[in-house]
């Protein structure tokens, strides 16, 4: 998780803005933060320098540079790049969550998020936060006892 913020922080200071799909596809509220939390193969292809999604023709990284380096797997590989659907995934199989910052206020705080009503975690120093949701596969709304065996990155 932590090469995962990294990437993001190294592809920020390179670009100054978020590896995001433009446009993004998922459509996220105007002046909100903003979670990848069914799919991280956008960010990865954009982080990894891959020709393919949201980074065909290397369009969100024009310079080329690889700023994730994880091996890449067969299907629902874990802790690895799937080659199937290329999600970035913990090791028990579940994809990534990564959230960014996207209302500048140094701090994630997802709300009205697609998949939970209450993200699980608020106001979080940074630009990005990486988690994965344990062994369990699940996370609920904040205080739910699915979150216990969740990983964070800060």
């Amino acid at each position: 998780m932590s090469n995962i913020a990294s990437a993001v922080a190294s592809y920020q200071s390179q670009y100054t803005l978020a590896p995001l799909p433009k446009p993004n596809p998922y459509n996220p509220p105007a002046g909100k933060d903003f979670s990848f939390s069914e799919t991280n193969s956008d960010i990865v292809a954009i982080l990894m320098d891959q020709d393919k999604l949201a980074n065909a023709g290397h369009q969100r990284n024009p310079q080329k540079h690889n700023f994730l380096t994880v091996k890449l797997g067969e299907g629902k590989a874990d802790g690895s790049v799937s080659l199937d659907d290329f999600n970035f995934r913990d090791p028990w199989g579940n994809e990534y969550v990564i959230a960014f910052d996207l209302d500048f206020d140094n701090k994630v705080s997802i709300t009205g998020d697609p998949v939970y009503s209450n993200y699980p975690y608020q106001n979080i120093p940074g630009a990005v936060i990486v988690w994965s949701k344990g062994p369990d596969g699940k996370a609920g709304n904040f205080g739910d006892p699915t979150n216990k065996d969740n990983l964070t990155s800060w």
